[in-house]
């Protein structure tokens, strides 16, 4: 069995009793040599855990340096990240599309569908320019 640490308190996952909180952390580069920011997968034990992580990831190690304390980063951010974490529906729920409440699923008609005839992406060869010309006045009199 694979056992993590979490990220903020270095506590082990099976000293714990809840699955606790996974989720990726975009950290910066640490010296000028590094272009590149990087994306770890993190565990953290309990949600203040995660809310002191994220909070060391965007202010740095050292909190007195912060431009704000840990309880307004709490209210401001942390508890918007973990609202995503709080939700009812599992993710192997299906949704479905009949209920025009839900405004994320709904059934979006793309308007360039229906003008889009060539489905293969490459141009019509004609035989001639005349009919090359004849078949772009029929598609203009088609959508007029």
């Amino acid at each position: 069995m694979n056992e993590a640490t979490c990220e903020n308190c270095g506590l082990p996952s099976g000293s714990i009793v809840s699955a606790g909180y996974s989720f990726s952390l975009e950290t910066r580069p640490t010296s000028a040599y590094q272009h590149r920011s990087t994306k770890h997968r993190v565990w953290c034990c309990s949600r203040e855990c995660g809310i002191q992580s994220l909070a060391r990831n965007k202010y740095g190690e050292t909190s007195h340096r912060w431009p704000i304390t840990l309880a307004e980063f709490r209210q401001l951010e942390g508890e918007r990240f973990f609202r995503r974490f709080d939700r009812y529906e599992t993710p192997s729920q299906v949704v479905e599309n009949n209920d025009p409440k839900m405004g994320l699923f709904e059934k979006v008609a793309l308007p360039h569908t229906e003008e889009f005839r060539n489905a293969s992406g490459r141009p019509k060869r004609h035989v001639s320019p005349a009919a090359r010309q004849r078949a772009y006045r029929e598609r203009q009199r088609a959508t007029a």
